[in-house]
């Protein structure tokens, strides 16, 4: 197994809980040190921060429904008890706050073009925040107040007496004059609204599906039992047969939504939001003539959409 995961770049479940343990720990320490072991093995860094935020999701699964939602959990029985111990660590709250942190993470990444680097920094945020160090805070001096002026007089009788002691007071601040009053920005008009293409997508849905398929298998998967119905704006409206129940739900997951949104958000270089359902009779998809001529002439069916397409 240790040969198969070092060929494919796989990242052990192992690592998994190290980190994890770790973070419950806070100890940044130890989880910086287990990434860098991960880095050192040759493993897939960008393949280990989405396997991380699935683990948090199984934590957050079982954390709600215990033994009973572990259908739901694509791990043996050994690993599936592991996770139940280890939700013992956390506190729902922290295990949704954890996973927000990572995908802000994944995020993070794509900007700063270093997986590492977004990762090391949430993991510090995940263990220090809430602990600041106790810094002696400096007090400026007292200010003395002003000493007042004695000032000596003389009476009729050439006599030296002291005036009543006057305080200096201090100078006026110089008056500031008042700003010129700003013009009002005109209100600017709001940008259009964005409105999707649903044939557009249909036939660039293979192309949709492939650019899934590179990060996460099972989502592209499941999206390809299901067909573009509708377009509501910027909503998508995925339709799926009665039978495919169980993919409509994997892509409803909140991480999923979010990686299929992402994906086809830049490839369709538009903001797109996805809705799944269940349609009583899905249209059947026509293949192009071409291809249609060629599977009746040998009795074929397609088996595989993808390709290497850029």
């Amino acid at each position: 197994a240790a040969d198969v995961f070092s060929m494919l770049g796989i990242v052990e479940t192992q690592y998994l809980f190290d980190v994890v343990d770790c973070l419950a720990a806070q100890d940044c320490t130890r989880a910086l040190q287990v990434l860098d072991e991960v880095v050192n093995q040759g493993k897939d860094i960008k393949q280990f921060m989405r396997d991380l935020v699935e683990h948090f999701r199984h934590l957050m699964v079982i954390k709600i429904g215990g033994k009973a939602m572990g259908k739901l959990v694509d791990y043996p029985v050994a690993i599936k008890e592991a996770l139940l111990k280890q939700t013992e660590y956390f506190k729902l709250s922290v295990i949704l706050k954890t996973i927000e942190q990572l995908l802000q993470a994944q995020d993070a990444a794509r900007v700063a073009e270093s997986h590492r680097l977004a990762l090391e920094v949430c993991f510090a945020q995940l263990t220090f925040e809430g602990k600041t160090s106790e810094k002696e805070e400096t007090v400026p001096p007292a200010t003395k107040p002003a000493e007042p002026v004695k000032t000596r007089l003389r009476n009729n009788k050439g006599e030296a007496v002291i005036a009543p002691e006057k305080t200096r007071q201090p100078k006026a601040a110089p008056k500031t004059e008042k700003p010129a009053p700003q013009k009002k920005e005109e209100p600017q008009a709001p940008p259009p609204a964005v409105v999707l293409d649903l044939e557009q997508i249909k036939q660039a849905w293979d192309a949709l599906t492939s650019a899934v398929s590179r990060e996460k298998m099972s989502v592209a998967t499941c999206l390809q039992e299901g067909t573009p119905v509708a377009t509501e704006g910027n909503i998508l409206i995925i339709g799926f047969p009665a039978a495919c129940v169980f993919q409509k739900e994997v892509l409803e997951e909140n991480s999923n939504a979010q990686l299929v949104e992402r994906i086809f958000g830049e490839k369709l270089n538009v903001e797109v939001l996805l809705r799944y359902k269940l349609v009583d009779q899905l249209e059947p998809r026509v293949e192009e003539s071409s291809i249609q001529s060629t599977l009746d002439e040998f009795g074929g069916k397609v088996t595989n959409r993808w390709h290497n397409d850029s």
